[in-house]
């Protein structure tokens, strides 16, 4: 049987926020454009460990930090409510309050690579030296090294960094794992950008470039969506098709690339839906990849 369109009618119930969902799951709501904020947020509560760090971090009033002004524990007492409370939604408003936000800025649009790098350092920052702070450390952080490379005496300059995700290119690539490769790929450093050695003391031709020395338990990437156009002075979207696996492999990616694989099972996808200058960011989410050790999550 054929329906007609028009004489379909949608009713909208505000009450339905009120009531939790036949799956149990809860929603945040948005404050006028914290769809961003609320997609990190969502998957950090669906990551178990992540959830049970928070849990068992204790607010201390000694700490100089007002409660009202603690990330810490208003992340907590988030998490909680989507855990046990019956409501549809939960409110943000406790969260970003504690960033010292007004209401004004939740109608701000915010990069959200930016905002979860302040994010993450404040909460090291505030929770040094507890277990929260190093199941942060454990459960984000991965390592990476950069190294210059001398062709002419074989010299190696190495220096460690600490990430928090990774940012991989979108523009002529196909795959994540294309991509990754890229990000890995040494440049030759020579003629006008050749580096000055200094076991040679004089310009040199070098090679340049970073390799994985650790990787944390969740794998972090950032798609690089975003790019400016220097003709219009304006920021575009790269609606590029990036393929990503299910399940991927990052022994590939390291120097030592025999012995056992180093597998990650992709759990989140945070997706950027519309153009460079208005969108909606929702999450995806698998819960069974959850319980099954060691988890990759990607952001548009």
């Amino acid at each position: 049987m054929d329906v007609d369109p028009a004489a379909v009618k949608f009713t909208f119930d505000a009450g339905c926020f009120a009531a939790s969902s036949q799956c149990g799951f809860k929603g945040l709501v948005n404050q006028g454009a914290t769809c961003y904020l609320n997609s990190y947020i969502q998957t950090l509560f669906m990551t178990p460990e992540t959830r049970s760090a928070f849990y068992n971090w204790r607010y201390n009033e000694k700490g100089g930090t007002k409660p009202e002004y603690s990330i810490a524990l208003q992340l907590q007492r988030l998490f909680a409510r989507l855990q046990v409370s019956s409501i549809g939604a939960a409110q943000t408003t406790d969260l970003t309050k504690s960033f010292g936000w007004e209401q004004k800025n939740a109608f701000q649009q915010h990069d959200v690579q930016e905002f979860i790098q302040k994010l993450y350092e404040i909460l090291e920052a505030t929770s040094k030296g507890s277990k929260l702070g190093e199941a942060l450390r454990r459960m984000h952080h991965g390592v990476e090294q950069y190294y210059i490379h001398c062709l002419t005496c074989d010299t190696v300059s190495e220096r460690e960094t600490p990430f928090l995700n990774l940012c991989l290119e979108v523009k002529g690539m196909k795959s994540v794992e294309e991509s990754l490769k890229s990000y890995i790929t040494p440049e030759t450093m020579q003629g006008d950008n050749a580096y000055r050695c200094g076991q040679c003391k004089d310009k040199q031709k070098a090679s340049r470039g970073v390799r994985f020395k650790e990787f944390p338990y969740i794998f972090s990437l950032q798609l690089k969506r975003f790019d400016m156009n220097w003709n219009t002075n304006e920021r575009v979207k790269v609606s590029t098709k990036l393929t990503f696996p299910r399940i991927l492999d990052l022994k590939q990616f390291t120097p030592k690339q025999d012995g056992q694989p180093l597998n990650y099972e992709l759990y989140s996808v945070l997706i950027h839906t519309g153009v460079a200058s208005a969108a909606i960011t929702m999450p995806t989410l698998r819960i069974s990849a959850l319980e099954n050790g060691m988890n990759l999550m990607i952001r548009e």
